[in-house]
């Protein structure tokens, strides 16, 4: 349980607080997180202006207070730390509207709207922690899909920007399932279109992706390519160590991704350096018995090399008054599932 909290804020006297089934409750006194996750024992609270595409939902501590003058939501734990997709963002932006609106807010809504909505450790050997694992990707079954169909959403976020690309994004949905509806089928040949360039990555992107592939060609098995969903995850997890914990390991939960660390004092930590490191745990892997010697963390090794890992996302964060240097490797789909093999 955790609740995660906006920078900014909206207009009004009260804290405001929408629930997963859309219904709205407002607190003119304070009231703290916790007092809330009581009620809703399998949810969190996390505030609109947390929300961005394809950004992990964070959470802080239940210890602090509901904001007056701001919109939080209530959601199930299975949202807590994925990436948040934009017609679920979208959804929570149609709920808050019919909420708003309701109760005299500022919003509007015309159609229908479908309510039915690891870790390892090894030592400190000179100034190095290394800490990895992975998991299952976890159910997300009560993530109902958003109907697109004739909903066009807008409440009061101090964030214009963002709701412009929620509309853009409904409206441009609408627009394809009507011209499918007009357009007759047609006769012409299908042209060869060129593949999409891949993006463009920074040198740090390629270092830590070229130093994991050298790795994985030892062992016969295919590159990972970076993931820029994965790479914001990872910046987003190392920048709170950075700023709330000093750049001590973090604790992402085990699920979606899967998960590789490094924890170095006085030394400057190249992305090959980081990668290196853990790819050092191979020698005290035996394949055969798939066991790894004990005092080490073979575990960062494997997700490495774990086969079926296809992308990748990764970043670093320094903290100078502890001379200390994170980094925060994402993978997906994740390694280091019990009983199977790396490769």
């Amino acid at each position: 349980m955790g609740a995660c909290v906006s920078r900014e804020s909206m207009g009004g006297d009260s804290a405001k607080l929408i629930l997963f089934d859309g219904t709205l409750q407002e607190f003119s006194s304070p009231i703290k997180v916790w007092q809330i996750l009581q009620k809703h024992p399998t949810s969190f609270v996390c505030n609109s202006d947390e929300m961005d595409f394809d950004d992990a939902v964070s959470a802080v501590s239940g210890n602090e207070d509901l904001r007056s003058g701001q919109l939080y939501f209530v959601l199930p734990l299975t949202w807590l730390n994925h990436p948040l997709r934009a017609e679920e963002m979208a959804a929570l932006a149609v709920k808050a509207s019919l909420a708003l609106t309701k109760s005299g807010g500022v919003g509007w809504v015309s159609g229908n709207v479908d309510d039915s909505i690891s870790g390892y450790q090894s030592k400190n050997i000179a100034g190095v922690k290394t800490n990895g694992g992975g998991g299952r990707d976890r159910s997300r079954e009560d993530r109902s899909p958003f109907h697109v169909p004739l909903i066009l959403s807008s409440f009061s976020l101090q964030n214009p920007l963002k709701m412009a690309a929620i509309h853009h994004i409904i409206l441009v949905t609408l627009l394809v399932i009507s011209v499918a509806a007009v357009s007759p089928p047609s006769k012409s040949k299908p042209t060869r279109t060129r593949p999409a360039s891949p993006p463009t990555i920074s040198a740090a992107a390629k270092a830590f992706t070229d130093a994991h592939n050298k790795a994985r060609a030892t062992v016969g098995v295919s590159p990972l390519v970076w993931s820029q969903t994965l790479e914001a995850a990872a910046s987003r997890l190392a920048r709170y160590q950075r700023n709330q914990k000093k750049c001590e390991f973090a604790s992402p939960n085990p699920g979606r991704y899967g998960a590789n660390q490094l924890w170095a004092k006085g030394l400057a930590v190249t992305p090959s350096l980081a990668v290196e490191t853990w790819v050092k745990e191979k020698p005290f892997y035996d394949y055969k018995s798939n066991t790894c010697d004990g005092n080490h963390t073979c575990g960062v090794y494997k997700q490495v090399v774990w086969r079926d890992s296809k992308e990748l996302g990764c970043a670093q964060a320094t903290c100078t008054k502890e001379s200390t240097v994170l980094t925060i490797c994402f993978y997906n789909p994740p390694g280091n599932i019990v009983g199977q093999k790396p490769y």
